[in-house]
């Protein structure tokens, strides 16, 4: 897709949210702890730092997890509901998807993504893409995970890591189902 991307992040600390089209790309973070109240004042901050309105959108993706259970439902809720008001296509991207366009070279990488207690998300990745399914780690047990992984915290991915993997998505035929990602049992 070539047009004007805005990806929504709100699984890590607060708001993260980003406007691309070509290699031009605005953001905005806000720091929140109710990310449903910050995200249509960021989302009007943003549109007027790009000086473009939402009618110039073409389509629209959002973290889909790894995250807080409440953090990711709004985010996902959000762009959802936003995609569907406005008639625009919506697509879904792990953090680790977003992140991994960052990693250089050869080899085997971890993904991980910190959470509490000592917990993480994580995702084995090489140069070719991911070597496992994202799964939850129990405390203690991430240096066995990582089974001689380089580790790469990826808690740093924002949306503007969305919009590369946003707009191949956009891009095909057929748009995957939305779907938030959720690691950590019940």
């Amino acid at each position: 897709m070539n047009g004007l991307i805005l990806a929504v992040d709100t699984a890590g600390d607060g708001v993260s949210l980003a406007l691309g089209v070509g290699e031009t790309t605005w953001s905005v973070r806000r720091r929140a702890k109710a990310a449903d109240e910050a995200l249509w004042p960021a989302l009007e901050a943003l549109l007027k730092k790009a000086k473009k309105r939402l009618s110039d959108v073409k389509g629209v993706a959002c973290v889909t997890g790894p995250g807080r259970f409440t953090a990711v439902r709004i985010g996902v809720t959000f762009a959802d509901s936003l995609a569907r008001a406005c008639g625009l296509p919506v697509v879904g991207v792990t953090r680790f998807e977003a992140f991994a366009q960052r990693l250089k070279g050869p080899g085997r990488f971890g993904l991980v993504v910190p959470t509490f207690r000592e917990e993480s998300y994580l995702q084995l990745w090489t140069e070719r893409g991911p070597a496992a399914p994202p799964t939850w780690v129990a405390a203690g047990a991430l240096d066995a995970a990582l089974a001689g992984a380089e580790k790469v915290d990826a808690s740093e991915a924002s949306a503007k890591d969305l919009l590369g993997p946003a707009r191949e998505r956009l891009g095909g035929k057929r748009l995957p189902l939305l779907r938030p990602l959720y690691l950590k049992p019940a």
